[in-house]
């Protein structure tokens, strides 16, 4: 009998726990008593409330605008069996790399349509996720570390206005990433090392992207064209550019229609001064080529496309300048510059000719300060011995010296 009775209350004590962690609610916010999930969503609400149940699986925040743009540590640290939280549109701008530490049993992550600026490197360290939402971040950087030692199955950074990741970025996912979205962002091209990468998933999209269709991205056409299903649910990828193929999606454009076009040198300019030039050349085509001068003793300068801060490309040309020094000896040296890119390449031969020193005049020199005239009857000599040819005047132009002082 008395085993009875303690086995009873002690049911009864576990009801009363369950009835006291469910019952606390915070007074905007709706819990259900039998499905451990809150409702916040659109309370105007300006912080995650106290009071939320520390047996809460799921915390649903959507539309909400903290006054506090940084999430930090101590906003969920109590809520450690969260299974799913939702903060959309919360007006989120920075999230402490600690954010979520204690969330060990979190797999839905949903921090879309807010304003942050990075994922700082291992902002998701030691979680197991199902899905994360980055969606609708515009001007997000993902910093190169940011997904180290994160288990994730599906990661959606669609509208965010991304231009350029390095395939290192996912390289910590690798395995365990099924679904990536990459829709609807400022993507003009995927280099051939995502091959591998994209092979692995089983979902992608990349749609509303304004992919430049030259051999480049043949790859991408081609590996699309073979796994169709895998993107299939989302707008296909079509091409933005070149103007013969704009507007026109992947399953439409042919082997014939992609092309890259060899080099074309579009100026080349020599500039001479006393003892030292400037050459320069700048060629055009597609994709962008790369410079390279190639020096009489056989050194190279090389010049690679110019790229923003975003890593876009300027403009649709390359310029190489390079920057030489008289020679000791008046005969021609060769100097090459090659424009290359996937198309092909083509060269350039310049045989350079120094123009002949002028010789000073004496004339010239009383007319000039001290502080000149050392140097330019150096200078002098050296033109008699070199040249011994009839003098002619300097311009003066060709010495900067400090004026006379007449006082």
């Amino acid at each position: 009998m008395m085993a009875w009775t303690l086995t009873f209350l002690n049911f009864v004590l576990t009801l009363v726990t369950l009835a006291f962690v469910t019952k606390a609610c915070p007074l905007v916010c709706f819990c259900p008593a039998v499905s451990r999930i809150v409702f916040c969503d659109r309370k105007n609400l300006t912080i995650i409330p106290y009071g939320v149940p520390m047996n809460s699986v799921q915390l649903i925040m959507n539309d909400n605008q903290f006054q506090n743009p940084e999430l930090q540590r101590l906003n969920l640290t109590r809520l450690t069996e969260l299974e799913h939280l939702y903060l959309r549109n919360c007006g989120i701008e920075q999230i402490a790399v600690n954010a979520f530490v204690d969330l060990k049993r979190l797999k839905w992550l949903d921090l879309s349509s807010n304003r942050v600026r990075v994922i700082e490197n291992y902002t998701f360290r030691n979680l197991n996720l199902e899905h994360l939402f980055l969606n609708d971040n515009p001007g997000i950087t993902i910093s190169s570390r940011a997904f180290v030692g994160l288990t994730l199955q599906g990661l959606y950074m669609h509208s965010c206005g991304l231009r350029n990741m390095g395939l290192t970025v996912f390289q910590p996912l690798n395995g365990t990433l099924k679904s990536l979205w990459l829709h609807q962002n400022d993507f003009t091209s995927f280099s051939k090392e995502w091959l591998y990468f994209l092979g692995t998933l089983s979902h992608i999209r990349l749609g509303g992207n304004p992919i430049h269709c030259n051999c480049e991205m043949s790859w991408l056409i081609h590996f699309f064209n073979r796994t169709r299903r895998t993107f299939e649910g989302g707008e296909p990828p079509s091409c933005k550019s070149p103007r013969h193929l704009q507007g026109r999606s992947f399953e439409h454009v042919a082997d014939q229609d992609i092309r890259c076009d060899l080099p074309v040198f579009k100026n080349v300019d020599v500039i001479f001064e006393s003892y030292k030039g400037v050459l320069t050349c700048m060629a055009s085509g597609d994709p962008v080529p790369t410079l390279t001068w190639i020096k009489p003793n056989g050194n190279q300068e090389v010049f690679q496309p110019r790229l923003d801060e975003n890593a876009r490309l300027l403009d649709n040309v390359n310029e190489a300048v390079l920057y030489i020094r008289r020679p000791g000896s008046p005969h021609s040296r060769k100097y090459q510059c090659v424009a290359e890119n996937q198309a092909g390449n083509v060269t350039l031969s310049l045989n350079i000719v120094w123009p002949q020193l002028s010789p000073i005049s004496e004339n010239i020199l009383n007319e000039v300060p001290g502080v000149c005239q050392t140097l330019m009857r150096s200078l002098l000599r050296q033109a008699k011995l070199l040249k011994r040819k009839k003098r002619r005047s300097l311009n003066k132009s060709k010495c900067i010296c400090p004026p006379k002082n007449h006082g």
